[in-house]
C-alpha cells in the first residue's frame, strides 16, 4: 500500500508542518479500516513518528496504542517491530529495557533485510554510558562488521576506551 510508505516516512521532511502529518495519519488510519486492516500498523506509524520528532507524547499515544491492539497483514515484521520498541525505550530513557528488547536480535535469533543493521549502532552511547565500555566496542565492533566500516569501529573504539564512563 503506497500510502503506508509516505506515512511511514512523512517526519523526515521538517517542511511537512505537524499539521498535515496529523492529516496524512488519520487518512492512513481510516484506509487501513476501510482495506479491512487493524490499526497495528498505524500506532506503530505514530509511536515512530512521535521519537523522529521529539514528541513524547505522540510516541506514548503510539506505544499504548500497540499494546491494545494485533499485528495482521499490514504490520511491519516482528524485527522491525522489536527495533521501533528498542528506538522508543532508548526516547523514554529506559535502557533496561531497551537492552532487553535488542536481545533477541543481538542474539541473532530475530532478523530481517534490514535488522538488525542499525541495532548495535543504538545500544553503543546507552551501554557506555551506563559503564559497559567493553560491551559498547563490541557493538561498534558488531556494526561495523555487518556494515563493513573498520576504521570507525577502530576510531570508536579507542574513543571509549579513552573517554569517562
Amino acid at each position: 500500500m503506497g500510502r503506508q510508505r509516505i506515512c511511514s516516512n512523512i517526519s523526515d521532511f521538517p517542511e511537512i508542518s505537524l499539521a498535515k502529518i496529523k492529516e496524512l495519519m488519520d487518512d492512513f488510519k481510516r484506509r487501513t479500516t476501510d482495506y479491512g486492516s487493524g490499526i497495528y500498523s498505524y500506532y506503530c506509524m505514530l509511536m515512530n513518528h512521535g521519537i523522529t520528532l521529539r514528541n513524547k507524547k505522540m510516541a506514548e499515544a503510539g506505544y499504548t496504542g500497540m499494546r491494545k491492539t494485533r499485528r495482521d497483514f499490514m504490520s511491519d515484521c516482528t524485527a522491525c517491530v522489536q527495533e521501533g520498541l528498542l528506538s522508543y525505550w532508548l526516547f523514554t530513557d529506559n535502557y533496561g529495557k531497551a537492552t532487553k528488547t535488542a536481545g533477541s536480535v543481538i542474539e541473532g535469533k530475530m532478523s530481517c533485510a534490514e535488522v538488525p543493521h542499525y541495532t548495535h549502532a543504538h545500544l553503543i552511547l546507552p551501554v557506555h554510558a551506563a559503564g559497559e565500555t567493553e560491551k559498547a566496542a563490541d557493538f561498534a565492533a558488531k556494526f561495523d562488521k555487518r556494515n563493513g566500516n573498520d576504521a570507525y569501529t577502530k576510531k570508536l573504539e579507542d574513543d571509549l576506551n579513552n573517554s569517562p564512563a
